[in-house]
Order: C-alpha cells, then structure tokens, then sequence
C-alpha cells in the first residue's frame, strides 16, 4: 500500500506552485483536474496525491476557488491501466474540506474507467456535504457506455451542506426515478435545471419527472432539454421567464406526444 505524500508543500517543486499561485496568479479562482489513465505507472502520479498536493495548496494559501472540474481522457483498450493502488485514501482527510469553503462551481465529468469511477464516488459526495457556498453542479457523463448511471443516481444519497440553485445533466443515460428522489431534497431551491444529451436507462419517462419537477420545484425559473431521446424522437425544449409551471405542461404534453408515437 501506497502513502499519500506528506506535507506536499515541503517539496520545492509544490512550493514554487503555491507561491505562484499566492503572488503570481491572484486572480485564478478556478481549477480543472484530468485524472489520469496512466495511474498504475509508478513513473506518474496517483489522483489521490494531485488532489492531496491541489487540495493542500488551498487550503495553506487560503485560496478562494470558486470553481473546480475533474474529468478524464478517454483511453483505448491496449492503454488499460494496471492499478498499482487499489484504494483510495484522500477522501479520509476532512481537514481538506477547508480546501473547498468558496467552491460555487463543481464540474464532474464521468471516468471512462472503474478505478477512477470509484475514487470519484468517495470524493464527490464529501465535497457536496461540505462545501458551504456550492450553488452549481454539473455532471457530464458518457450516455455511450451507459456506466454514467452510476454518478447521477449517486446523487440521491446525497444531502449537499448549500443549497444546490443550479443544476446541469449532459450525455448521460439516466434513471429517472433516481433524480427525482434527490429533487425531494433539493428542489426547493433550484432554480435552473439542464438536461442535455441524455437518455432514460429504466421505466421512468420524463412525462413522470417533469410532473415531479413542477411539484418539487417552486422556484425554479430556467429549464432545459436538449436533443433529449424519447422514442425515436430527439426533443428540445427550453423556457426561461415566470409561469414556469405553465411551461412544463407544456412540455409534458410534447413528450407525450412523442411517447404515442413511438
């Protein structure tokens, strides 16, 4: 077993980061993180140790980051890595919550392999149950493999600290069912819901959901589907203003529509 590296911030490579980011680079308050698919090679750094040296960063420097992307690449089947650490340990240290105290923006794109799924899993839910200001999320997943059910129906165990206002769902195969679960804890306060690219993976249509959503969301003033798959039919819908309700009727009639047809 691997240890995290202690006391990142000793190294004088990290150092000279930090100090960059402290004097040179005062205005950058947001962040993205590639997880790579080259872990497993013990010449590259784990995920574990980027976000324990990023997060480490943030927290010493005091740094006020307002928005934070993880994603990866893509990989072939010959680049498939061999995992040299089989667990992740950097989501154990709830001092680095700190890290995150300005987070308003978090960006979660699906990995496109299981090790780094599995470590994201663990880091998602404690920055969400931790991050005091966070108000928009926004998972990107990969509706072609169909793994991205996985990260969205994370979120119905979810209970986020803020009050999420801004919620975004691209290229992702969806159960339903599983969103509408989380609305009933986060719904009050949205005020923006997207969905883009995605497909229903289970029974759920979105007739039920945006029936759900009208209930659940009093406050909601922006709404978005975007070349949506419902039968053989690709929709968009967009309505942003008040009578936001009036709207998802609206709405619910065409994906109806489009549910006889098929």
């Amino acid at each position: 077993m691997y240890d995290l590296i202690k006391d990142p911030t000793s190294v004088p490579k990290i150092k000279t980061l930090k100090d960059d980011l402290v004097h040179s680079l005062k205005n950058c308050r947001s962040f993205e993180l590639c997880l790579s698919w080259m872990e497993g090679n013990l010449t590259y750094l784990d995920s574990d140790d980027v976000l324990n040296i990023l997060f480490h960063i943030f927290v010493e420097a005091e740094l006020p980051v307002e928005s934070l992307a993880l994603y990866t690449h893509r990989y072939t089947e010959f680049q498939r890595p061999k995992r040299a650490r089989p667990y992740t340990r950097m989501h154990k240290q709830p001092n680095l919550a700190r890290a995150w105290t300005e987070l308003a923006t978090l960006q979660v794109t699906q990995p496109y392999f299981f090790h780094l799924a599995n470590y994201l899993y663990r880091i998602l839910p404690q920055i969400m149950q931790t991050a005091p200001r966070l108000e928009r999320l926004i998972i990107i997943g990969d509706a072609i493999s169909g793994q991205s059910r996985d990260l969205v129906s994370l979120l119905k165990n979810v209970k986020p600290l803020a009050e999420i206002k801004h919620l975004e769902i691209h290229r992702s195969g969806v159960a339903l069912e599983d969103i509408q679960e989380w609305l009933q804890l986060i719904g009050g306060q949205l005020l923006s819901l997207t969905f883009s690219g995605c497909s229903i993976i289970t029974s759920a249509s979105w007739t039920t959901f945006l029936s759900c959503v009208k209930t659940t969301c009093p406050r909601l003033e922006a709404v978005t589907f975007e070349e949506l798959t419902v039968g053989i039919d690709c929709l968009t819908a967009q309505y942003e203003g008040e009578e936001v309700a009036d709207a998802l009727d609206c709405m619910m009639r065409m994906f109806e529509e489009a549910t006889l047809v098929d």
